[in-house]
Order: structure tokens, then sequence, then C-alpha cells
């Protein structure tokens, strides 16, 4: 009897060590608070803006000339207007060219940045629960992907308090990658 009561007590201290240390990230918690996607968010939101104001100002540039060919069509001939049409639409074209590329190189601009956060994120998950000893971290985020856990083992807060922490490393990082690529209204072919 003494023989099963010291395997018993043997066994569940085996069970008991080999029990999986588990916790979960509030990704959506950490996306509106980490201090690199809010100056990223801020960066790019000007970057937009600022192709915006570009475009509205040819756009204005362009409904004048237009305006105008209008009001003194009649005292141009025949060719001249075709001509004068055609180098209208011309410019019309050439601008929504332009302003898909610019589209398309903030689109990417951003999406690298984004890349290369979402790699710092993952890499101080990893290295806390590494180093907290957790085997396993949840992302819980807009899809539900934890329909239920302790808040105890919630440590987004203590995740987040290391990105911002780590800041302006990471930032820098981000900053660099921001800085190297040119800004799409550097891209402006005229």
């Amino acid at each position: 009897m003494k023989k099963i009561v010291g395997l018993l007590i043997l066994a569940l201290a085996v069970v008991s060590c080999t029990q999986e240390k588990t916790a979960y990230v509030d990704t959506v918690m950490l996306r509106d608070n980490y201090s690199a996607i809010q100056k990223s968010s801020k960066n790019f939101e000007q970057q937009n803006n600022q192709l915006r104001s570009m475009w509205q100002t040819e756009i204005s540039g362009l409904q004048k000339e237009i305006k105008s060919f209008q009001e003194n069509s009649e005292n141009l001939s025949s060719k001249e207007r075709e001509e004068r049409r055609t180098a209208l639409l011309k410019k019309q074209q050439q601008f929504q060219k332009k302003k898909r590329f610019q589209q398309s190189l903030l689109m990417k601009q951003m999406q690298s940045a984004q890349d290369s956060l979402t790699k710092i994120i993952k890499s101080v998950i990893a290295d806390y629960a590494e180093k907290h000893n957790y085997t396993y971290v949840f992302g819980a985020n807009e899809t539900e992907s934890i329909l239920y856990a302790k808040e105890s083992k919630n440590i987004t807060e203590e995740v987040l308090d290391v990105l911002n922490s780590d800041t302006t490393s990471s930032s820098e990082t981000t900053t660099k990658s921001e800085q190297s690529a040119k800004t799409p209204a550097d891209t402006v072919s005229k």
C-alpha cells in the first residue's frame, strides 16, 4: 500500500511538473497601444494627406484648363480644337496613371512597415514567452480565436510594456525603413 501511495505521489509530481504554461495576448489592444504602430500610422496618414493635397492642386489646374478650352474652343479651328482636346485627354490620363502609381507605392510602403512591426511584435512575444517559460501564447482578436480565458492568463500589458520600452530601437528600425523608401509624393513624374 505504501508503494502504491508513493507511486501515486510520484506520478502526481511528474504530471504537475509537465503541465504546460499558457497565456494569451490581446492583439487588438497591442495594435492600438503599441507606440511604434501609432507613429507609423501617423506618418502614413501625413503622406496620404500630402498626396491628396497635391492631387487636388493638379485636378484644379486641369479643371481650369478644361474650362478655358470650353470657353475658347469656338475661336479655334477644328484642327486646333481636336489637338487641344487630345492634349487635355492625355494630361488627364497621365494624371490618373501617376495617381495610381503613387497610391500603389504608398500601399507597398505601408505593408512593408506593417510587416516589420509584426516581426518585432512576434519576436518580443517569443522572447517574453521563453523568459517566462510559456509553452504557448495565443492571440485574441476580433475573430474570437480565444472564446474564453482567465484574465490572469492575459499578458498583453506586460508585452506592451516591453514593446513600448523598447520603442527607441524598434521605431528606429521602422523609421529607417520608412525613410529609405521614397515617398509617393517624391516620385512625381512630370
